[in-house]
């Protein structure tokens, strides 16, 4: 999962010098810009339950990483955004959005657990090492079917790919076990963005994704609300709440879905309050 804030530094580096140089036209009489890059520190409250390994591991019962292995509930992170908007009326958008989760616990078992693919059985009393980690890369083409000097409203189609690593070492006997799961995994969306007044703007958005194809079932609900400050004319903050849910059941390994290759259910559920800053043209 390192490779992808690597790649987010260069795609960042790369926006910020480059695309002014290759920006067309001027979405003139108008608050919506051409470009956009932010970045801005979330706090996020997690809930995820987890069942990987054979059709038998825990016998079909999910575990609650933050309750039974004591993984951490609460963390910072960091959020990157780009977009950059095509044509002379700017109706179309291109966006992406990329942050991690890592996160970790320590925790005396107080019921046998099984867990893993290779699977590993962990008793009651054994000491446990977990770690967590989640990336959340958003990927997105948006059309403005409605655009004024005030309203924008969009519909929009894209992808989700989710690189999930779950880990968990036995301190007593030495055992461990690592799955690895990328979930590239399509959404379709909707978002309504209202300018209060030249330095103030209401932003809402809504992505949604269902599938169930062979022995794989998945759905994903990301909703957003921003308010945004534009204190200068290139740069202002904004604030935003988010909330996305996360659920995969994939009854075998044949890879229905390319990417998914596991077999078990993985549940995420996050809460986030974010602070950004935001430059602009």
């Amino acid at each position: 999962m390192k490779k992808f804030p690597l790649l987010f530094q260069v795609i960042f580096l790369a926006a910020t010098m480059l695309l002014p140089a290759y920006a067309q036209g001027d979405i003139s009489g108008t608050p919506w810009e051409r470009f956009s890059v932010s970045l801005g520190g979330t706090t996020v409250l997690s809930n995820s339950d987890v069942r990987v390994g054979t059709d038998v591991i825990g016998s079909g019962i999910d575990i609650d990483v933050e309750e039974a292995l004591n993984v951490d509930a609460s963390q910072s992170a960091v959020k990157l955004d780009v977009s950059y908007r095509i044509g002379e009326k700017g109706r179309h958008r291109v966006s992406l959005s990329y942050f991690e989760l890592r996160r970790k616990g320590t925790v005396v078992l107080e019921k046998e657990i099984e867990i893993g693919d290779p699977p590993i059985t962990i008793p009651a009393g054994d000491v446990v090492d977990t770690f967590y980690d989640t990336g959340i890369l958003n990927v997105d083409y948006a059309y403005s079917f409605f655009i004024d000097d005030r309203f924008n409203l969009a519909a929009s189609g894209g992808i989700f790919v989710l690189p999930i690593e779950l880990g968990v070492a036995n301190r007593t006997s030495g055992e461990s076990t690592k799955t690895d799961i990328t979930a590239p995994l399509p959404v379709v969306g909707i978002s309504f963005d209202f300018a209060v007044s030249p330095k103030w703007m209401l932003r809402q958005s809504l992505k949604i994704f269902y599938l169930k194809l062979g022995d794989f079932t998945g759905g994903i609900v990301d909703t957003t609300f921003a308010v945004e400050w534009n204190v200068w004319k290139n740069w202002g903050f904004g604030a935003a709440l988010n909330a996305f849910r996360l659920a995969i059941k994939s009854e075998s390994d044949d890879e229905d879905v390319p990417g998914v290759d596991f077999i078990g259910d993985l549940k995420l559920d996050y809460t986030g309050v974010m602070l950004y800053t935001r430059y602009r043209f």
